[in-house]
């Protein structure tokens, strides 16, 4: 993934784009949780979830055991009481701040007051989700939010990463297989064609051709690195088994 990559994400404004239930959030948490345990200050702007499914996967993730089980109480009373014991210690002093579902601001205001924190990784999850003025059109919202948090890269030398859902008829669109080119995954967000032409990066999140259980991460654009393909993930449905090994540059 990090050779996809360039070697890690170097600092700049990256657009994660995937259908639903794809694994666009699951991802993304991983890879805060990962930056956070690295020593990065990481900020993670949830605009869907609530406090107590973002600390599932949190708690998941450290624990080794699949959110959703932890949610659900499939681990029984005592797995989850083990989990939490397994996982508390870590948790509590990860750099990790999260804001969850804000009710009373909009997630390009979020963007906006992170600059007081000065993570080196901020991730909005997600952007459709972001209000803008009333009557807006969703484009011009989206504009609103790409020319925030390109700012915010580039003023905080972070990386900020904005999750974007794609529109159903796009959904077949999302296969990778060898003889597909990369950069024809641009423009598939849904209302985010603004933010993936400013974006440093885009990744997609794309079914595997052949493998129901694998998701490929397509680097379709980046401006710091030269395009090398995808990398596979085996995607369980509740997390991905090779996304931790993901650097944050900083």
């Amino acid at each position: 993934m990090n050779k996809s990559l360039g070697d890690g994400l170097w600092p700049g404004m990256y657009c994660l784009i995937g259908g639903t239930g794809a694994g666009k959030t699951q991802w993304a948490v991983q890879m805060a949780v990962h930056a956070a345990s690295a020593g990065s200050r990481v900020l993670y702007l949830a605009l869907e979830l609530s406090r107590r499914e973002l600390a599932a996967r949190i708690v998941g993730n450290v624990a080794g055991v699949p959110w959703s089980d932890l949610l659900y109480g499939r681990l029984g009373e005592a797995g989850v009481e083990k989990a939490i014991a397994q996982s508390e210690q870590q948790v509590r002093v990860l750099p990790l701040h999260v804001s969850v579902r804000p009710r009373t601001a909009t997630g390009r205001t979020r963007l906006t007051n992170a600059r007081e924190l000065r993570p080196a990784l901020v991730v909005l999850d997600y952007l459709q989700l972001c209000g803008g003025r009333a009557g807006e059109e969703p484009r011009l919202s989206v504009g609103r939010v790409s020319y925030v948090a390109r700012a915010l890269a580039r003023d905080l030398n972070a990386v900020v990463l904005v999750l974007s859902s794609t529109a159903r008829a796009n959904y077949e669109a999302l296969v990778s297989n060898p003889a597909r080119d990369a950069t024809d995954f641009v423009g598939l967000g849904k209302e985010s064609g603004e933010i993936e032409y400013a974006a440093d990066g885009v990744l997609v999140l794309a079914r595997h051709a052949k493998k129901p259980d694998v998701r490929v991460l397509v680097v379709a654009k980046h401006r710091h690195a030269a395009l090398k393909g995808g990398a596979d993930m085996r995607w369980t449905g509740a997390e991905f088994l090779a996304s931790a090994v993901t650097k944050v540059r900083c």
